[in-house]
């Protein structure tokens, strides 16, 4: 592991500060003049002398490394800095504690991840055996977060002067919304994570998204410790486009238990006892008086028709014995009949397995079991498609670059099981019952409203 860090390190040494400041580029600001070069260059030099330094203050072996006061360092950074959803305040003193931050909480994570630098044996060089941020990440996260936008000296002394003339400072600055291009493999994660940990210590709640549930949980397990060290764990949380659509619908109480409460009348059902949504997760407190920040990770994909311009539509399960009986009674007319569903609504209205279901749910709802009826009887037909795949007694779709075996396409996923466990003997009875229920969509959020939630939105993208 160690060999690997330092092989890293000096790949990436090969594209150091000059490197990186020759190569950069903006839209929308002049990043490209020497005077903003210079700028940054004079914050990263500040920035990595810290970093440095803090290194080398605290580096110590694993049975003898204390990070307890470099952590309370850090908390107390930021102190006596508030960011409130109506009012944002990121001036030129926030964005120096900014600085001290990232250097910091570069620190703390380069010494949480040290105990392979003291397993080496040869000590040439022995620096390069340790995770370190490299000259662009820094770079980036200044550039996401506003750090060199404005500071020039003649603005410093301008405002010097007022605040000496006025006594306080007029400018209240704004974080403004920024976006980075990274390329892959050049560090995206630890520049979300530190952008994250710096933003949440400073005021904000952060939302990380992903199009991928296996980055996203994979980038947050990887960080995990540093979140937990630094007491922000309840101020970030990570999570794809379709959890970010989740937390907002769900705000004001689970959309899904509301629905689920309407249509099913405590009865003493085993399922309704037992049931919880897939995708029921953990809620997080978190200030709802904090100014909030949208961080997306690879954003041209949240542009692309699979995202923007379409709907995330949360579904209500309703379990009970009256739905496993009804959607039997499909399954074996399908079956009977040559693999081929013969049934119309009428027909299936005069059965009594159709009867104990008006008689569960109640007469009033009798529109909306009649709808879902219709959806089964043309799902019936083509289950086959989407294609998918039987996996560990589960079916799955693909979902981005991935497998997922919590979704569902309409009333297909649910007959797709009836066929792999009557037919091709793959999926057990158990997971079949699992699945078996009425889907009801609770609506339809638009993801381009996304956006609109959040005070800031930032992100990178390869």
């Amino acid at each position: 592991k160690a060999i690997a860090v330092s092989e890293f390190n000096k790949f990436t040494a090969s594209f150091g500060i000059d490197h990186v400041l020759k190569h950069i580029d903006g839209i929308g600001d002049d990043i490209n003049t020497q005077k903003k070069k210079d700028i940054l260059r004079s914050f990263f030099d500040q920035c990595k002398e810290s970093y440095l330094a803090l290194v080398k203050q605290y580096l110590l072996p694993p049975n003898q490394i204390n990070l307890t006061p470099l952590v309370s360092k850090i908390k107390a950074i930021p102190s006596g800095i508030q960011q409130h959803r109506e009012q944002i305040s990121w001036n030129m003193d926030a964005k120096d504690k900014a600085i001290e931050l990232i250097a910091h909480i570069f620190a703390l994570w380069t010494l949480q991840n040290s105990a392979s630098y003291f397993e080496v044996e040869d000590r040439t060089n022995a620096n390069s055996y340790l995770r370190q941020p490299h000259d662009a990440q820094i770079i980036s996260i200044f550039r996401i977060l506003g750090i060199g936008n404005d500071d020039t000296s003649y603005v410093k002394d301008a405002l010097s002067w007022v605040k000496g003339k006025i006594g306080f400072n007029p400018s209240s600055g704004r974080l403004m919304p920024n976006l980075v291009e990274i390329g892959t493999g050049e560090g995206k994660s630890l520049t979300l994570a530190v952008s994250s940990s710096v933003l949440a210590l400073m005021g904000f709640n952060v939302n990380c998204a992903c199009y991928s549930k296996y980055l996203s949980q994979r980038d947050y397990n990887d960080f995990e410790q540093l979140f937990d060290t630094l007491g922000v764990q309840s101020c970030i949380v990570y999570g794809t486009f379709n959890e970010l659509s989740e937390n907002i619908i769900n705000e004001q109480g689970n959309i899904r238990d509301k629905v689920r409460a309407l249509m099913l009348k405590p009865s003493g059902d085993d399922d309704e006892k037992k049931h919880s949504d897939a995708d029921d997760r953990k809620e997080i407190e978190r200030d709802t008086n904090r100014a909030n920040v949208l961080l997306i990770d690879e954003v041209d994909v949240f542009f692309n028709k699979q995202f923007y311009g379409e709907f995330y539509t949360p579904g209500a399960v309703l379990k009970h014995e009256c739905v496993r009986n009804l959607t039997k009674y499909m399954w074996n007319d399908y079956m009977s009949n040559d693999k081929h569903c013969t049934l119309t609504l009428s027909a299936v209205k005069s059965t009594v397995e159709y009867q104990q279901c008006i008689t569960v749910f109640g007469s009033e709802w009798q529109d909306i079991i009649n709808e879902q009826i219709k959806c089964m009887l043309a799902d019936i037909q083509t289950f086959e498609s989407p294609k998918y795949v039987v996996k560990d007694d589960k079916i799955g779709y693909k979902e981005g670059d991935q497998i997922t075996y919590t979704a569902t396409v309409g009333y297909k996923t649910l007959f797709a099981y009836y066929f792999e466990h009557h037919v091709n003997n793959v999926i057990s009875a158990r997971s079949l019952n699992d699945v078996v229920a009425m889907y009801l969509k609770c609506g339809a959020f638009s993801y381009a409203e996304i956006p609109k939630r959040f005070n800031v939105i930032m992100g990178v993208t390869g």
